[in-house]
């Protein structure tokens, strides 16, 4: 599952989260397996709880190059 278009104001965008970021974890449960509608579930989670994602991001320089480079990142956001 990888992010569409993060909602302005919305905690994906304050997280930081960018368009195409790839989620391969939520709350340290991997994707890997889940339907689209159950990582958006557990995305929405409680109002006001805090969800950890671990997300797969293209580097600026990769797209440059022909061989991909990609970071891992570990964000922390509070459901809206």
């Amino acid at each position: 599952p990888y992010i569409v278009e993060p909602i302005d104001g919305g905690p994906a965008q304050k997280a930081g989260l960018q368009k195409d970021d790839v989620i391969l974890e939520i709350d340290g449960k991997s994707t890997a397996d889940m339907s689209d509608e159950a990582v958006v579930s557990r995305i929405r989670g409680e109002r006001g709880t805090p969800v950890k994602l671990k997300i797969e991001r293209k580097t600026k320089a990769a797209a440059l190059n022909r061989d991909a480079v990609y970071r891992v990142l570990d964000l922390n956001l509070v459901r809206d």
